[in-house]
Parts: C-alpha cells; sequence; structure tokens
C-alpha cells in the first residue's frame, strides 16, 4: 500500500544489476566499432585477397622459353676417356658448361650471393627494400646509382634480353614472382651460375673456374672465388688478364660484404685478402685437329646444342703417335723427308684410336694438309688384296711363281714390271712372294686370277673411294700402286684383314648407335652394312704369310724392322720415284698404317718403306704390345699342315707329309722340305719323277731359260737349297739370241716428275750379248746393262760374240 505522507521523498528508479562503463554512458562507441578500425580491417582484408589474387594471377605470366632450353656457349668434344680436345663456340651463346646442382661450390656462391643478392634467400624474386631504394636514388639524382635486381631477376634478363625501360623491369618483375613459383632457389642459383659471362669467352661458372684456375668450382678457395664473383659485373673492365688491379679491387669490396655480412671470421678475411693468386695459362685445348676434321667431314657435322661428345680418340696413344712421328721424321730430315701420318684402328668396332694428320698441325708451309685423307700412291701395299683374292680363286700359299722378266700386255702397249732390288729370283712360292714383296710374280698372279676389273672390285668393297677409273686404265698395274687410296681407307681395308674378311664402317663416336654383328653375312652395323668381302680361313692364310719373318728374308733380309718380337702381320709400299712410303701392320686387336713423304710430292733420297715407314710401324707396336697387350689368331681347325718341296711345292713323300713332329726332314733324294698351310679342298699335288731329270735336277719350263741364262741378274745366295747353279736344268730350246727386254712394239712415256737418271729399262736377252744403239745411251749398272730414255723413235741392236747372232728391237719413246 503506497505511502500519502506529502513529505515523504519521491523513491528513485530501481539500479541495473550491472553496471555501465563510463564511457558508454557518455555516448563513447568501442573500437572495433570505430570507422578507422573498420578502414584497417578492409584495407588488411583487401590486400590479403588482392596477394591471393595476384599470386594467383602469376601463374599465367609467360616465362622466357631460353629458360628451359640449354644453349651452350660452346660444344665440348672429349676422347674415349674424357678428356677434352677441343671447345667449339655455338651461334648464339646463353649457358656454359653445365653445373649440375649437386655440385658444391660453397666459397663461389658466398661471393656471389654477397656482391649480388645478399637476402636472395629470403625474398620471392623481387626485393621491395632494395627496389624502393633504387628507385628513390634514381628519383632524387635523376640517375641510377644501385640496381635492385635480385639474382632471379637477373636470370630473366640474361635469358630474354629487352631494351632497358620502366616497363622492362616491370616485367623482370613479374616473370621473377612467377619463376620462384616454378623453381626452387637451389635451381634458380645454378641456372644463374651456369649463364654468368667472366670474360675471355667464358660463360658459366664451371668453365670460369677451369680457364682461370683449372679447378672445378668445389676446388676453389675464398680468394679465388671472391675475384670470379666480381667478374660478371664488368667482364671486359674487369678482366684479370689485361686488368688485375681492378679485378683484385673487387674481390677485395666482394670479401668485405662477406665480412660485413658475418659470413665469414675476420682470420677468414685476412688469409683471403693476402692469399696470391696465380691465373692459369690463356688458351683452350686444340687436340688432334685432323681427326676432328675427318670426324665432321665422314660422321657428320657435329651438333652445337648436344651434351659433350665423346669420339672414340685415345688421347694418349694419339699423343704417344705423335711424338714417334716426329721422332722418325728428324731422322729422316737428311733423306729429305719432311711429312708423315698415322692411324691406329681398334679391329672390334673399327674405331679410330689415333689420327695424325702431319708432322705438326701449326708448321707454317703444309702443317694442315691432312696426310690420312689426301690420295697418295700405295705402291706394294695393295698387293695382299691381290693375293688373296687369288686364294680365294683356287692359288695355295705353295703355288710356284715364276719370278723372271717378263713383259705383261697393257692397254698402253707392254708392261715390264721391276721388283725393288732389280733382281729376279726365279721360282719362288707364293708365300715368299707375297712376304718379300715381289713385283713380278704379284704381276703374274693378278693376270691368272681374275684381272684388274675383278681386283678393283674387291679394292670397291673394302672401302675405296679414289679407284674412279676404269680398270682398263689402271691395267695389271693397280696391284702395284698406279691408282692412288687414302691412308684411312687403306688402314680400314686391312683391319678388314684382321676381322678375317669382314668390312665394316668406321666408328669415329662412342655415343653414336651400334650393334654387333649376329653373324658374318650382311647384317647392318651403324646404320651402313658388315659385309664379308673374303672368307675367315683364306684371311687367316693371309695374315699368317704376311707375319712369316722366313718369308721375308729373301726381299729384306733376316734383320729388318718388320721383324716384331711378337706376331704381327705386315706389309710395306714404296710408290715411283720414292714418293710415298707406307707400312701396314694389324694383330687381332689393333691396325696401324704409316705414310711418310711430302706434301708437294718432291721425291725422297733413296727412302723406301722398310726404312722409313716400317720403323714408325714398329715402335706403335712395341707400345700397344706394352700398354694393352696383343694376341694371335688361332689355326682354324679344318686347315692342314704339311710338308713342301721349296722349289716345285709339291708334296713330299707322305713319310715327310707331317710337321707335327719336325720342321723339315730331308727326303730319300737329298732334298730338303718346308712346311706350309692348306686350305680344305687345295691340297698339291704329290711330287712325282717328272719333276726331276735323270740326275736328280729341278726340272724348269722355257719361261725360266733367260733366267739361267743372265747370270747377273741371278743372285744364288737367294734360293731356298744348298746346290751349284748346274743342279738346276731348264728345259728352254738350245742357244738361241732373243731380245727379251725391250719387246717389239713397246712405247715408254717420260714422266717429267721424275729424275732423268731413274726414267731407265734394263736390256735382256737370252744369251749374254753386247748391246748398241745409235740414239741412245747405253750404260753398265750392277743390275746389268740399261737404256737411258730421250723421245723419239729409236733401235737396240744385241749381238750375240760367241755365234754372231745378231737381233734388232724397235723402241718409241714419248712425252707426257
Amino acid at each position: 500500500m503506497k505511502s500519502t505522507d506529502p513529505t515523504s521523498e519521491p523513491s528513485s528508479p530501481q539500479q541495473p544489476t550491472h553496471p555501465i562503463p563510463a564511457s558508454s554512458a557518455q555516448g563513447v562507441r568501442p573500437f572495433y566499432r570505430r570507422v578507422w578500425f573498420r578502414c584497417a580491417l578492409f584495407t588488411l582484408a583487401a590486400a590479403i585477397g588482392f596477394g591471393f589474387l595476384g599470386s594467383w594471377s602469376l601463374r599465367w605470366v609467360p616465362l622466357p622459353q631460353a629458360l628451359f632450353v640449354a644453349n651452350s656457349q660452346r660444344t665440348e668434344i672429349l676422347d674415349r676417356h674424357g678428356r677434352s680436345l677441343r671447345e667449339i663456340p655455338s651461334e648464339n651463346p646463353k649457358t656454359g658448361r653445365p653445373l649440375s646442382e649437386s655440385s658444391t661450390a660453397p666459397w663461389t656462391i658466398l661471393a656471389t650471393l654477397a656482391a649480388e643478392d645478399s637476402r636472395f634467400f629470403s625474398h620471392s624474386g623481387v626485393d621491395w627494400r632494395s627496389t624502393f631504394r633504387a628507385a628513390l636514388q634514381w628519383i632524387w639524382h635523376r640517375r641510377v646509382i644501385s640496381g635492385g635486381s635480385t639474382i632471379t631477376q637477373q636470370l630473366i634478363k640474361m635469358s630474354d634480353p629487352r631494351p632497358r625501360t620502366l616497363r622492362t623491369k616491370a616485367i623482370e618483375a613479374l616473370q621473377a614472382l612467377r619463376l620462384e613459383q616454378v623453381w626452387d632457389k637451389e635451381r634458380i642459383l645454378v641456372e644463374y651460375l651456369n649463364r654468368l659471362p667472366f670474360g675471355n669467352q667464358c660463360i658459366g661458372l664451371e668453365e670460369a673456374a677451369q680457364h682461370y684456375f683449372i679447378k672445378s668450382p668445389a676446388d676453389l678457395t675464398l680468394a679465388e672465388a671472391a675475384l670470379l664473383a666480381g667478374l660478371p659485373q664488368s667482364p671486359s673492365r674487369l678482366n684479370p688478364r689485361r686488368h688485375w688491379d681492378r679485378a683484385k679491387s673487387r674481390q677485395e669490396w666482394i670479401l668485405g660484404r662477406c665480412l660485413d655480412l658475418g659470413w665469414i671470421t675476420q682470420e677468414q678475411w685476412r688469409r683471403a685478402r693476402i692469399q696470391p693468386l696465380t691465373l692459369a695459362a690463356p688458351g683452350r685445348p686444340f687436340h688432334a685437329p685432323h681427326f676432328l676434321e675427318l670426324l665432321e667431314r665422314l660422321d657428320g657435322p657435329l651438333d652445337k646444342t648436344v651434351p659433350p661428345v665423346r669420339t672414340t680418340l685415345d688421347l694418349g696413344l694419339h699423343q704417344v703417335c705423335e711424338s714417334i712421328l716426329r721422332t722418325h721424321l728428324a731422322r729422316l730430315k737428311a733423306n729429305q723427308v719432311s711429312q708423315g701420318s698415322v692411324v691406329v684402328l681398334s679391329n672390334l668396332n673399327r674405331e679410330v684410336l689415333a689420327l695424325v694428320g702431319s708432322a705438326d698441325w701449326h708448321g707454317e708451309i703444309d702443317g694442315q694438309i691432312n696426310g690420312a685423307w689426301i690420295p697418295r700412291s700405295p705402291g706394294s701395299a695393295l698387293k695382299p688384296f691381290t693375293y688373296l683374292m687369288a686364294l680365294t680363286l683356287g692359288a695355295t700359299a705353295a703355288e710356284v711363281l715364276a719370278d723372271v722378266p717378263t713383259d705383261f700386255p697393257g692397254v698402253t702397249g707392254r708392261f715390264a714390271p721391276l721388283n725393288y732390288d732389280r733382281l729376279c729370283h726365279g721360282p719362288v712360292r707364293l708365300r715368299t712372294a707375297l712376304a718379300s714383296s715381289l713385283n713380278i710374280p704379284a704381276v703374274q698372279l693378278l693376270q691368272k686370277y681374275g684381272g684388274p676389273s675383278q681386283l678393283a672390285d674387291v679394292l670397291k668393297r673394302c672401302g675405296f673411294t679414289t679407284l674412279n677409273d676404269s680398270p682398263d686404265h689402271y691395267s695389271l698395274g693397280l696391284n702395284l700402286g698406279n691408282a692412288e687410296v687414302r691412308l684411312i681407307e687403306l688402314a680400314n681395308a686391312y683391319a678388314t684383314l684382321a676381322c678375317l674378311g669382314a668390312w665394316q664402317p668406321l666408328r669415329w663416336r662412342l655415343d653414336s648407335a651400334t650393334s654387333k654383328p649376329a653373324s658374318s653375312d650382311q647384317v647392318p652395323f651403324g646404320g651402313d652394312k658388315l659385309r664379308q668381302v673374303f672368307p675367315p680361313t683364306h684371311t687367316w692364310l693371309m695374315a699368317d704369310m704376311l707375319q712369316d719373318p722366313n718369308a721375308r728374308v729373301l726381299g729384306f733380309g733376316s734383320d729388318n724392322p718388320l721383324n716384331t718380337p711378337f706376331p704381327v702381320a705386315c706389309k710395306t709400299g714404296t710408290s715411283s720415284g720414292y714418293r710415298d712410303n707406307w707400312a701396314m701392320g694389324y694383330t687381332p686387336e689393333f691396325t696401324v698404317a704409316v705414310w711418310t713423304g711430302n706434301f708437294d710430292g718432291q721425291p725422297m733420297l733413296g727412302v723406301s718403306g722398310v726404312s722409313g715407314a716400317a720403323p714408325i710401324l714398329l715402335d706403335i707396336f712395341q707400345h700397344l704390345h706394352m700398354r694393352y697387350g696383343v694376341s694371335w689368331y688361332q689355326t682354324p681347325p679344318d686347315v692342314s699342315r704339311l710338308i713342301v718341296h721349296p722349289v716345285t711345292g709339291h708334296l713330299l713323300p707322305s713319310k715327310q707329309a707331317s710337321i707335327d713332329q719336325v720342321q723339315s726332314l730331308p727326303n730319300t733324294k737329298g732334298r730338303s722340305g718346308v712346311s706350309e698351310y692348306f686350305l680344305p679342298g687345295q691340297m698339291p699335288r704329290r711330287e712325282s719323277s717328272s719333276d726331276y731329270d735323270a740326275k736328280g735336277r729341278i726340272r724348269l719350263g722355257p719361261e725360266y731359260a733367260a733366267w739361267l741364262s743372265d747370270e747377273r741378274t741371278w743372285n744364288r745366295e737367294h734360293f731356298s737349297w744348298d746346290q751349284n747353279s748346274d743342279s738346276v736344268q731348264s728345259m728352254a730350246s738350245p742357244r738361241s739370241l732373243r731380245i727379251l727386254s725391250p719387246t717389239p712394239g713397246l712405247i715408254f712415256y717420260l714422266d717429267p716428275d721424275l729424275p732423268v737418271e731413274s726414267q731407265r729399262i734394263a736390256l735382256r736377252a737370252s744369251t749374254v750379248c753386247d748391246w748398241e744403239s745409235a740414239t741412245l745411251l747405253i750404260e753398265p749398272t750392277r743390275h746389268g746393262p740399261q737404256l737411258g730414255l730421250v723421245p723419239g723413235q729409236h733401235q737396240v741392236h744385241a749381238t750375240d760374240p760367241v755365234t754372231g747372232e745378231h737381233a734388232v728391237v724397235s723402241v718409241e719413246v714419248r712425252e707426257l
């Protein structure tokens, strides 16, 4: 019930349970309701949104394609063991020799970051602090005072150069931000170091470290790394080979930066400043230039965008061959020998291990001529292919050939070859004729088995590309060297013999496609064909004859450079006028080819293949034997070894037909036999009474008559049997005078390149006689009378002093 007392005060309103803050009570809003807070919150949210939107939109920012294509400054060519032969510059260099991400170059990275971008690992591609600082400096000074580009931005700039404008800077900043999203920091740093220019044509840290200090980046000291890190700022102005003081000053500034940043200690800074630095001698590798020339000529041009090219060359062996060649050329200098070339092949895959084109590439006159490629006359070096062709057509190693004065028909007239020693040796076995390199039996064999047409076909199948004339043009002189060949192709042809008749193309690069042959027939090999040119068993017999030191005695004596302490199949060649020397040799593992002479074609002074090229061949094989070891072929199981007569080549009686116990046995008539290999189906006939006369003397055919009657060309000590001259009976007709050389109708051509004294022909008759000519000079020599030649029509007269019989022959001499 309400009070009715008027004097009482009215009652106050009821107080709230929770007190109201004073500010509210005074009408002041809380901070989260204030305008500035809401604006800040909105700005922050907008910034975060724009940040996410910007980061998300960066994915549409294109990056320079050059970042993802390695365009090296040069292609490095290596030997088979990884040693550098040459570096070939590219047309538009972008990167250098790659530095892998796993490579450790701690001091160089440290120095580079100190010099270029100390906050590299903390920014996202653009260093905003440095950018704002550089912008304020530019506004204040109206010129660039310091750069604000990060390493990521510099990488973009090096990959895609543009005109230096504000628009370019903006594009590079956006691309740098995008690149940091795509690559991690380590890859960006490696790619940057691969593209930096260090002066002296060095692109990339790896190449610079090798060029200036011959070290890998991981082996650089702090002082060396700081010197290199300073060069990219201005490679020309800071070139240490020209401006050492400038480069050194820049190095010390970088070392000071490393110290200020706390990345090195005071002691490390002090030692780096005082460390003496020695730059490597300027220059780049330049080895085997003739090999690299032929690599591009025969194997195709080099791709300058590929990684290092690893070749088949063995640089160590190549340099040994260079040294051996120069040593022997110094010995031969007095004989007017100035040049030489060497090729060494690995027979297994036909890889070129060494190729020396000249005595010195840097020679002022002719050092850059490649003697392994220029065609030259091979002399007797082609004979083995004639003999091997004959073996495949039925000849045997015991077949007897008549080494007697002989004229052969030719397109331009009669062809009368002479042996190197100007002597004839009568009946010789095929093995001896080949190993002793007798000319007359070789021509006789070619005439009997196939002729020049078939030999030319065989040579082309062996890879010779210089036989462009018709076989009739070369005639029977083809196997004596009247066609020019290249040393590199001759080497591969001999490697075909070494591989038992299988030809395949030469291999110049180890990274080229290859496959081993599945059979001896034609099989794909490196994009070409493996050709079986000769049967393996016949080729094995050829190798046995070429390595036989006893068979060489007739032509070269018992002591000659071809006698090696281990088996090597060898053949020499000497061109007419001593213009070219050749020595070829092979084992199952290696083939070696040597040429010596003069590039201008000038003749040497009496230097043959045995005295000129063969000693070089021997020294190279000695090195191969010592370094790698060599072997020899096993005898095929179907080959028979029998005893034959050394003159007739016929099989001796059965009691002497086995060689397993003895090397040679005297037969019942006092004759001694020699051993010989025979292929299946090619056994010799047994000797019979028709081989001897009633007194046991060997019967010879009428083709030996002139040889028997002229003792000046019959050197008895060269025969393999020990008998007097009357133990050999000729089946020729009774004594009658016939002029054997020159023959009627023979035309001689004078070669203007040959010395006059060497352009003579031998005079031979069926009996000993006196010679005279009214228009030509007849000179006596130790090889018998010889006829000097002058152009014109001439007559030569011969008179038998015993019977008075007279003969005359007409001779025509023409100039080329």
